[in-house]
């Protein structure tokens, strides 16, 4: 399967963008322009590849100026964001697992990278089936370094590394109309 999309949205400030630290009442609403596109494959019964393209491009992006012992939201202009994300799936017997990566370039109007946002991530996750009751899941997580805008006091740095971060759940399903997960 193929597919394309194309649509548009906006946020408007809230409440209290427009008072919140020492306040703007000019702010506007962001705008944002998203065109995407995907591949899905089913390359045997068990094994999904998709593969997604996108560009958006977000006009008007709020976002935290300081100023001076303080701060203020405003727009800061256009921001543009391609990137491609590309999964793989695969079920067998009692086994469901998938995995992913994300490549995200995100850029402002001058092409300088916007902090905080990580050019590459992933994830990966295995669900074992007791049966239909009985459930385990591992997830892992990965995050690419990024910058943050400010520096973080704890490491004396803008510059957080990559990290990884597992999670599993045990559930229990459906015992007595009650689901329990042991997260």
């Amino acid at each position: 399967r193929i597919r394309f999309s194309y649509s548009e949205a906006f946020r408007a400030p809230k409440a209290w963008d427009y008072t919140d630290g020492i306040g703007n009442p000019a702010l506007l609403p962001e705008k944002m322009k998203s065109f995407e596109s995907g591949l899905f494959v089913s390359a045997f019964d068990n094994l999904n590849i998709d593969m997604v393209v996108y560009s958006n491009i977000l006009e008007n992006s709020i976002n935290r100026e300081i100023v001076g012992n303080s701060y203020r939201w405003v727009n800061r202009g256009k921001i543009n964001v391609k990137g491609m994300e590309l999964f793989l799936r695969y079920e067998t017997g009692k086994i469901n697992s998938s995995v992913g990566y994300t490549l995200n370039n995100s850029e402002d109007a001058f092409g300088n990278h916007i902090d905080e946002i990580s050019r590459h991530s992933g994830n990966g996750s295995v669900i074992y089936s007791f049966s239909d009751k009985v459930k385990m899941n591992i997830r892992a997580s990965y995050i690419g370094k990024r910058n943050n805008p400010v520096v973080v006091s704890a490491i004396n740095s803008r510059e957080l590394g990559p990290y990884l971060i597992f999670n599993g759940t045990l559930s229990l399903l459906d015992i007595k109309g009650m689901n329990i997960r042991l997260i």
